[in-house]
């Protein structure tokens, strides 16, 4: 899949993975092998609890980006350290985001 969408992406276009964090060497090497003109990449590490590993990764590379790897600090979707029971508690952040389509940026 980063083979067929590195094909469909135009020069100095974005593309942009979502995917679980136990798969980002994958991702890394098929971006490597399948799409050696894409640079510029950065990675975003998302964590559902504040003290919890990252369980997800959201990836950034441009067609023809020449900048340095970027690694983000991991972004946490919920303030408090547990499941509070059903209420929100979404960082303000991504409340934002989620709510109002509020621009998410990976490089931080």
């Amino acid at each position: 899949w980063v083979a067929i969408g590195a094909k469909r992406v135009r020069p100095k276009g974005w593309l942009t993975v979502i995917q679980k964090i136990d798969r980002m060497p994958e991702v890394l090497t098929a971006l490597a092998s399948h799409a050696p003109h894409f640079g510029s990449v950065a990675l975003l590490p998302i964590a559902g609890r504040q003290n919890r590993a990252p369980n997800l990764f959201l990836l950034q590379a441009r067609n023809g980006g020449r900048a340095p790897f970027h690694l983000s600090p991991t972004l946490t979707l919920h303030e408090s350290p547990e499941h509070p029971g059903d209420i929100d508690d979404y960082q303000p952040e991504v409340g934002e985001i989620l709510r109002n389509a509020a621009c998410l940026s990976i490089r931080r």
